[in-house]
């Protein structure tokens, strides 16, 4: 039976969706913060480095991966790796013990999204309404991660962060149910095992491919830059409080909930991906830079800022999203896991930029450099031939 005429297995993987995004979101802002009590901001660059290695090892054996084990099995692995990782981490006390459980706690959230790209790829596959699709799905997902620094913002007093980390591994409990009741039938494609340079090089000759994942690429730069040193920046420098960093971030991204669904339905029914993600590269650089010059405290002109962050980086999200999956099926896991892999690759590359850069400037300017860099993200989009 359909739902407002969605199949019922695109809606298990909606459920799944915003309870593994709220799982992550509730500690995706405080997880620098609360790593900071044992180690120095150099070392939690250097942990993210390591963490997002594994999962680029993962992503490049995806496709036998998936092979020998099934995405059904490797999801539920996944999914109980995230949830002994969090509360490992809560109840952490010294370095090591910190470390190697972020260290699997990154992994495993990083690569079960995937797992679900897959399940979503095979149930929703017309390309006609894969905007409006991918649409739904970012914009719940993104409802997670706008309510979840209002909830931290009420659980964390005096750098106590325990209660968000309990909180994040209880609401990760539903998708073990979701998972088994909804996908242990899952029928792997056949899916296309070819060796990972080879996969390189055709997605490098496949041009519009080529040039959507670097303007990806870019994207997941931006996000991690700011996820890592903005919590810090924003606490330790302009020395605002958890409970209005809390607010704050919950106002600057809004745009991810407002703006993902009908900019997906916008570039599947009229205008195309390509003049949506130019715009949005224009207003995430913009805004962006205007940060390294912002000193004061007042909460209105930050949150003014922050949401033109993420209003630009909303519509380049959504429609580097919908542009590649309208090229690509379920069988294309290698493909799909390149594209993916820009997240992970950007984990290594923006720390080991920017904690290499606050040897040598102050941390206000790591905007005014992240900034210029986004601006990159328009050559590529300019090469892209357009769907509409």
């Amino acid at each position: 039976m359909n739902i407002l005429g969605i199949k019922p297995k695109v809606l298990a993987i909606y459920g799944a969706t915003l309870f593994l995004s709220l799982h992550a979101y509730l500690i995706l802002y405080i997880n620098s913060s609360f790593l900071g009590k044992f180690m120095s901001e150099s070392a939690i660059s250097l942990l993210y480095i390591i963490s997002a290695v594994f999962s680029l090892i993962f992503f490049w054996n995806i496709g036998n991966l998936i092979k020998k084990v099934g995405n059904f099995k490797m999801s539920l692995f996944l999914a109980f790796l995230a949830f002994f990782s969090t509360l490992v981490l809560v109840f952490s006390n010294n370095l090591v013990s910190a470390s190697i459980s972020f260290v699997l706690y990154q992994f495993s959230i990083t690569s079960i999204f995937f797992n679900f790209d897959i399940f979503l790829e095979h149930y929703a596959n017309n390309e006609k309404v894969t905007g409006s699709v991918r649409g739904a799905y970012l914009a719940i997902s993104n409802t997670a991660l706008v309510i979840s620094p209002l909830i931290v913002s009420f659980l964390v007093s005096n750098g106590d962060y325990v209660k968000v980390y309990y909180l994040s591994a209880i609401v990760l409990l539903p998708i073990f149910y979701i998972i088994i009741y909804s996908f242990r039938d899952f029928p792997d494609a056949r899916i296309k095992v070819i060796k990972n340079f080879l996969v390189l090089k055709e997605v490098y000759q496949w041009k519009d491919i080529w040039n959507i994942s670097v303007a990806r690429f870019i994207l997941e730069i931006f996000y991690v830059w700011m996820v890592v040193y903005t919590p810090i920046y924003l606490n330790q420098y302009i020395h605002l409080p958890w409970s209005h960093i809390g607010i704050l971030f919950t106002i600057m991204l809004l745009p991810f909930a407002l703006f993902e669904y009908p900019i997906g339905k916008l570039a599947d029914k009229l205008c195309g991906e390509k003049e949506i993600i130019t715009i949005g590269f224009i207003i995430m650089s913009l805004a962006t830079v205007s940060i390294s010059f912002i000193t004061t405290q007042s909460f209105v002109l930050w949150a003014v800022v922050l949401f033109l962050t993420r209003t630009g980086a909303s519509l380049v999200e959504i429609t580097t999203e919908s542009y590649f999956f309208k090229h690509v099926n379920s069988k294309d896991v290698q493909d799909i896991a390149m594209f993916r892999s820009s997240r992970p690759i950007s984990y290594i590359m923006a720390p080991a930029i920017a904690g290499t850069l606050l040897f040598f400037i102050p941390h206000n300017y790591l905007y005014l450099i992240l900034g210029i860099g986004v601006m990159f993200g328009i050559k590529y989009t300019l090469a892209l031939r357009d769907t509409k």
